[in-house]
């Protein structure tokens, strides 16, 4: 029923009118129009690269750079997270076990902006196998977003006229990790929870490019080795092999256009320290 009425990826959808405005009115306020640089860390650093992919690159991009921090991509966006917490919020409203999507749509517009946010703060899970909570991702939709984020980057089908800069934080996930995680079934329950349609075979393969012993123990702090192996592997699939693929793939159509970073400083040591949180490492925010 979204679809057909063009409402899938409103914020999205937001971003890039309030983006188009600017590009056309920016001279007026003493701006150049050529040189918009849009910058987003985690979902902004996701919804940066959302518009990028917009249109399947079959319009212009009412900007010419852009940075994504701590996010780019998200492997959620063809997964069922959204569905997911979408029925939830349906049969808890109370606008389920109707035959069409336009009712359940027409009931819950009926309803007031209270009841909506109840049901949606009651049925929310934030364990891993629900994305940890990040559940209302982007869709795909024929439209804005016309083919999985994978697919289009394959296909070469992206604003490719821009420059990009685009990186993670050294242990970004660090904070978001199961702090009981102590042994290697640990860790495969974790990022297989994460990644369940991933076969068994290639879940091995993936976990055998990490190898326990090269990671140490935070005692102090009471965090596992295993914890931090868990946590790069994690870090390591959200937040630096898209982005590096990505990179890669803008780079082929227009070279010495994209930058890579890895964050490794932080100013709030102090803080950390005097928090307790020293041992989670330098950490997503």
């Amino acid at each position: 029923a979204l679809r057909a009425e063009g409402s899938t990826n409103a914020g999205l959808r937001d971003q890039r009118l309030a983006l188009e405005w600017l590009q056309a009115n920016i001279a007026l306020f003493g701006g150049d129009p050529s040189r918009v640089t849009i910058f987003g860390q985690s979902s902004g650093g996701l919804a940066v690269r959302m518009q990028v992919l917009a249109y399947g690159g079959a319009r212009d991009v009412p900007f010419r750079r852009a940075i994504c921090e701590s996010q780019a991509l998200e492997p959620g966006i063809t997964g069922n997270f959204t569905s997911d917490a979408w029925a939830r919020v349906v049969a808890q409203a109370g606008c389920g076990g109707s035959s069409s999507s336009e009712d359940e749509i027409a009931c819950l517009r009926a309803l007031d902006t209270q009841a909506i946010f109840e049901a949606a703060e009651s049925t929310f899970q934030s364990d891993i196998s629900d994305n940890i909570g990040d559940i209302w991702l982007p869709t795909v939709d024929d439209d804005f977003l016309p083919a999985a984020p994978s697919t289009l980057i394959r296909e070469g089908r992206f604003a490719s006229n821009i420059s990009a800069m685009i990186g993670w934080c050294q242990d970004d996930l660090n904070l978001f990790t199961d702090r009981s995680i102590s042994t290697p079934e640990d860790t495969r329950a974790f990022i297989g929870a994460y990644l369940p349609a991933m076969n068994s075979a290639t879940l091995d393969g993936l976990l055998a490019l990490y190898l326990s012993t090269e990671f140490a123990a935070d005692v102090a702090a009471g965090l596992s080795a295993e914890f931090f192996r868990t946590a790069r592997i994690w870090r390591d699939v959200l937040m630096v092999c898209m982005p590096q693929g990505f990179g890669a793939a803008l780079a082929a159509k227009n070279p010495e256009s994209v930058y890579l970073f890895d964050w490794n400083q932080t100013l709030l040591e102090s803080a950390y320290a005097s928090a307790g949180c020293l041992g989670v490492g330098v950490f997503h925010t």
